[in-house]
């Protein structure tokens, strides 16, 4: 019997799809070559784009799927409480920071939600999530910069909806998913 209960639990490990959306976004291409500026919102805004995307994807394979969202969800805003404790923001400002990064994540979703709704393969969908990456991730006017971004984070959510749920849950098709390259 109690082994049921372990399957269950061992499905919603996502501690290695955490860890590689972790890695993605600490690709030095982003802040050097890209603009994202290296700073704790820069990567923030960066990490968050990255777990949007796996959220959205989980998203879309409906129902049954919410206990992994929220998996994924809570690795990524643990991740962030730790950082603050650990940075030495104390313990009665941490509930409102996160807070706040919380309301800026689903903003943030929101923006790419509604830009991603368009046909991955319009021209519109990529100019309108340009400009959101722009606003939210690099706080400038859209740029090749922001472009170079929104082609990666369409790429990337191809690849997502073409993997398995074990190769998404188990990051595996992180590693393998278009990365952004350097000129």
């Amino acid at each position: 019997m109690l082994s049921l209960f372990k399957k269950k639990r061992d499905r919603l490990d996502v501690g290695a799809l955490y860890q590689q959306l972790v890695e993605r976004s600490r690709n030095p291409i982003f802040y050097t070559q890209c603009g994202v500026p290296d700073t704790i919102d820069g990567r923030f805004d960066l990490l968050g784009l990255h777990v949007h995307l796996v959220l959205r994807e989980i998203r879309r394979r409906g129902q049954g799927r919410e206990a992994l969202g929220q998996a994924v969800f809570d690795a990524f805003f643990g991740d962030l409480d730790q950082g603050l404790r650990e940075s030495g923001v104390g313990d009665l400002s941490v509930a409102k920071k996160i807070r706040k990064m919380a309301e800026a994540f689903y903003g943030r979703a929101a923006a790419y939600d509604a830009a991603m709704g368009q046909a991955i393969a319009q021209v519109a969908c990529k100019s309108i999530l340009s400009a959101a990456i722009a606003r939210n991730v690099l706080q400038t006017e859209p740029t090749g910069c922001s472009d170079m971004l929104a082609s990666y984070s369409i790429e990337l959510e191809r690849s997502l909806s073409e993997a398995s749920l074990d190769d998404i849950v188990s990051g595996d098709i992180l590693k393998t998913a278009p990365h952004l390259t350097g000129n």
